[in-house]
């Protein structure tokens, strides 16, 4: 009995864990005149991005107004690749 429920406990506690760990992230401010406002830009890099010698792929997400849809596109994108 305690052997299930640690296997349990562990596969429930497996994906809380997971979600936690994430890519570096940014959210940049930009000021537009011709808008009249200032925007927030989401970033998101691959692992090794900050000292890599190579080119990467964009992806640009239009209409993301919130944090939320922008961090479920960056965990589709990580799972899909």
């Amino acid at each position: 009995m305690k052997t299930l429920l640690l296997l349990v406990s562990l596969g429930v506690a497996a994906p809380l864990v997971a979600q936690q760990a994430s890519a570096p992230r940014a959210a940049l401010r930009i000021k537009s005149s011709v808008l009249a406002e200032t925007r927030t830009v989401y970033v998101a890099t691959p692992p090794g991005y900050g000292n890599a010698q190579r080119r990467f792929p964009v992806l640009i997400l239009l209409d993301a107004d919130d944090q939320d849809q922008f961090n479920a596109a960056v965990a589709n994108l990580r799972f899909l690749a």
